[in-house]
């Protein structure tokens, strides 16, 4: 599929961007989470969140046009249709690429939670762009001048979306590099260690956008102003925190220590009435208490070692923890979303409340069914097919790439906030992209469609 313009290729585009917003067309309007109404009102007011950056709620403001959800949404669905596509033209079939493109499309909306992702008013989508554009960058060598630059911005895009991709980047890079010193990876070429530079420069440059960022809406030169809160919240999750005050209240005067015996058994971040991080005065008048008690945890010998262990038990649980469906519940009236809506989208308030997500009349057995074969069967013949001594070399490094990203965002999102579904489903379902251009390589394959667009053709 060549780049000139024509009406084919944008038709195409176009028509696989409308696929991929489905479940929001279905739904009758854009999937709502209560994390929606934070990036709203961050948009609206220019000032960063205490624990996630800015640039997601000015997307939402500015593309919306203060008027229609629906417009960040198909701009999410064309990021993620026109980053396929150079998957499909770089590293796919050279002949039919449109036909691939549109087939990958469909299988994605159908049979994953790619759908889901991109008709979500969240900036979930981004991480699976993070890692397909970086897939790009690192692993395409012929890329062009014009597709490097798109690609480059919308991997920087993708990075100041959320705190976690960065994380997510840095744990790529350093998997990455330890495979290559073991040599369990495909070797690289200069050029692809040229293109690592640039990957890097960019999460430098992120790195200091969104610090930047929160420094010019008047909240410190500090990437989050939260992760004392979400650290703390592991230690009670994993029930570290106890062990911890058990020696050292009779020593310390910790505020936390008169209320160790009513910690919730869950949800530590969000009980407002009954968490002692709300009885203590809150996020910020913790900071310094929390602090200090998770330095002290971690110099402590005996709770290094189940800190770890609990650390990777969670990550391993995040990495099979890909059900569809968590962000998709209803916001009752005078929720948090709602109030949002209606405060800075009035004209969408009816839509909102008489959508099928808020009616608690979406449902994803089916989908979720095909999604779990499918992925856990991809999975198993990734692995496999790493195991073999096939010459597949290209196709051994996207899947190692994948899975890096896999296992790096399952790391991150597990150990530091917890094992939810949404942040693996929001990912895992790339690893369905290499093994699909892969497919499409196969002699016989290549034949059948060559007779058959030939025999198409004749009548």
């Amino acid at each position: 599929m060549a780049f000139s313009p024509n009406w084919k290729q944008y038709g195409s585009l176009l028509f696989a961007t409308l696929l991929l917003n489905f479940w929001a067309f279905y739904n009758r309007f854009p999937i709502v989470f209560p994390d929606t109404a934070t990036y709203i009102g961050s948009g609206f007011s220019g000032v960063a969140p205490a624990d996630r950056p800015v640039f997601y709620g000015l997307f939402l403001r500015h593309i919306s046009l203060s008027d229609s959800l629906y417009l960040p949404l198909l701009l999410q669905g064309f990021m993620l249709t026109y980053l396929l596509w150079l998957w499909v033209f770089y590293f796919g079939w050279k002949k039919h690429q449109r036909l691939q493109l549109l087939g990958l499309v469909f299988l994605l909306t159908f049979f994953t939670g790619a759908s889901i992702q991109v008709s979500q008013l969240i900036p979930d989508v981004f991480a699976s762009l993070l890692l397909l554009s970086a897939g790009l960058l690192v692993l395409a060598p012929a890329l062009t001048r014009k597709h490097l630059v798109v690609t480059s911005l919308l991997f920087f895009f993708s990075l100041v979306t959320h705190n976690s991709h960065l994380l997510i980047l840095w744990a790529i890079a350093i998997l990455w590099a330890i495979l290559g010193l073991l040599r369990w990876r495909p070797a690289g070429t200069p050029q692809t260690l040229r293109r690592w530079g640039l990957v890097l420069l960019l999460g430098l440059a992120a790195q200091v956008a969104i610090p930047t960022s929160s420094w010019l809406g008047g909240q410190g030169f500090r990437s989050s102003r939260a992760g004392h809160v979400f650290l703390m919240t592991r230690m009670v999750d994993w029930g570290i925190i106890d062990r911890y005050l058990e020696k050292a209240c009779p020593e310390k005067g910790y505020r936390f220590c008169e209320y160790r015996d009513q910690i919730p058994k869950a949800n530590f971040l969000w009980d407002y009435e009954n968490s002692p991080l709300y009885k203590t005065g809150g996020w910020e008048a913790n900071e310094a208490e929390y602090q200090a008690i998770l330095k002290d945890i971690l110099r402590q010998r005996q709770l290094r070692g189940p800190l770890i262990l609990y650390a990777l038990e969670d990550a391993w649980k995040q990495f099979f923890s890909l059900a569809i469906g968590d962000t998709t519940w209803n916001n009752p009236e005078q929720s948090i979303a709602h109030l949002s809506i209606s405060l800075y989208y009035p004209a969408l308030e009816r839509s909102f409340l008489w959508s099928l997500q808020q009616r608690s009349l979406l449902e994803f057995t089916t989908l979720n069914l095909h999604h779990r074969y499918l992925i856990g069967g991809c999975l198993s013949v990734a692995v496999i097919l790493l195991l073999s001594n096939l010459k597949i070399n290209q196709t051994r490094q996207l899947l190692c790439f994948v899975l890096i990203g896999l296992l790096a965002n399952a790391a991150v999102c597990g150990i530091l906030s917890g094992v939810f579904d949404r942040y693996q489903c929001r990912v895992v379902f790339l690893i369905i992209i290499p093994l699909y251009l892969l497919f499409w390589q196969l002699p016989a394959v290549q034949l059948f469609i060559s007779k058959l667009t030939a025999d198409v053709k004749e009548l």
